[in-house]
């Protein structure tokens, strides 16, 4: 059960070179550059021990350059767990055995360093390969530096030669660490500026859910977000006759007016910094004085209404068409929150949110219907046609008002 566990691990396949798991894909670049290095690094070599005369260093070096040319092949399948065991397992034999037969003052001992640092490299999701290996290479490193100091002095050679393989040794020792680590920092960079693009994104959509307050809130895990407010402005509008329009053309053409049309009041409402609530079907909901409190709540919501129709006015305009809306305003207290785990949404509740509707509902074609307590707020500053009581469903006699446009000069 072991074996066959760790041959699945060892072996466990990324796919092609270009659809390698991201966390893999920096070993694959990296392990690509030094598995080249490492077939003419130690080709060198097999000529370099003939002419030492060290025969079993050049012989064991073809076997070297065998094994670095399948790590290569292994790599290139994207068989890279496998392929980096085999590396380990090179630059293990390859101290040990240079060691052996040069000593400690030739420098070989210095790929054990590489070894080590080689498996801070690995994925993540590997800690027992991780920690083996990083217990071997140690080990073995402690182990190889007894061996040798009580071996003692094993070249008897030219001190030049020694001293030149030292600093071979110790140059290729740096190159092998410091491209690893050129290739993981560069894909780290990637990898960030990619995770933060990300992050970027999902803020944005976050934000074009939920208000940014609401929003952060929610992220620092708020149980619940319920917030009362004293006195707001609502708006509700919908479009007169959408219903027959809707029967008489095309989903695709329905869907691009009403696109049109709420992309032309959302940015609108960007505009007087009002907070969009939702739409549902061709209705619109806003309001004016959440989640931040505002003392112009209402003025800002008579002035986005009267843009309303003026928005509707170029848009009948530009696509010869005949479209009007109905508008409903209502200020007062209000209970502002998200219910629910799937889905939500930020959303009101409260008379004034029940009574602006029904100012829309009751209203009519191209006009904006206001309810008493908004007229009081906007009455200096505003035009008004005083409409008197009407009957609203489930609220008995209300007195209204039609908002016709703003005073210049109060």
């Amino acid at each position: 059960m072991l074996l066959t566990k760790l041959k699945s691990r060892l072996f466990e396949y990324g796919g092609l070179p270009g659809q390698i798991i991201p966390r893999e894909r920096r070993m694959y670049e990296a392990m690509h550059v030094v598995s080249l290095f490492g077939c003419i690094f130690h080709f060198i070599f097999i000529f370099f021990f003939f002419l030492l005369g060290i025969k079993a260093l050049a012989y064991f070096n073809i076997i070297s350059v065998l094994a670095w040319i399948t790590v290569n092949r292994l790599n290139k399948k994207s068989h890279i767990r496998i392929a980096f065991v085999l590396v380990e397992m090179e630059l293990a034999a390859h101290a040990v055995m240079a060691v052996h037969f040069t000593g400690w003052h030739f420098g070989f001992q210095y790929y054990l360093i590489i070894a080590t640092t080689g498996i801070a490299m690995l994925p993540q999701g590997n800690k027992m390969l991780k920690s083996g290996l990083l217990l071997f290479a140690c080990s073995l490193f402690i182990g190889l530096y007894y061996y040798a100091m009580q071996r003692g002095f094993v070249w008897t050679g030219s001190v030049p030669v020694m001293a030149l393989t030292n600093m071979a040794n110790i140059t290729a020792t740096f190159f092998l660490i410091v491209v690893p680590i050129h290739y993981f920092r560069n894909a780290t960079d990637k990898a960030e500026a990619a995770l933060e693009l990300e992050h970027r994104k999902v803020e944005n959509l976050l934000h074009n859910i939920l208000p940014v307050s609401i929003a952060t809130r929610l992220k620092e895990n708020a149980q619940t977000i319920a917030d009362g407010f004293k006195t707001v402005t609502v708006l509700f509008a919908d479009i007169a006759g959408f219903t027959r329009l809707s029967e008489n053309i095309s989903p695709e053409k329905l869907v691009g007016i009403l696109n049109n049309i709420f992309s032309r009041f959302d940015a609108l409402s960007d505009h007087y910094g009002l907070e969009k609530i939702k739409t549902i079907g061709d209705a619109y909901m806003v309001a004016a004085g959440i989640p931040e409190e505002r003392d112009d709540h209402a003025e800002v919501m008579a002035d986005f209404a009267l843009g309303m129709l003026a928005e509707i006015a170029d848009y009948n305009t530009e696509h010869a068409m005949n479209l009007s809306i109905r508008v409903g305003i209502s200020s007062g207290p209000v209970v502002a929150g998200i219910i629910g785990k799937k889905k939500f949404s930020y959303d009101l509740w409260g008379d004034s949110v029940n009574t602006a509707s029904r100012m829309e509902s009751h209203g009519e074609p191209g006009a904006i219907q206001v309810t008493q307590d908004t007229y009081d707020l906007l009455k200096n500053k505003y035009d008004f046609t005083d409409r008197g009581n009407i009957s609203v469903k489930g609220k008995g006699n209300l007195h209204t008002y039609f908002l016709t446009g703003k005073l210049f000069f109060h």
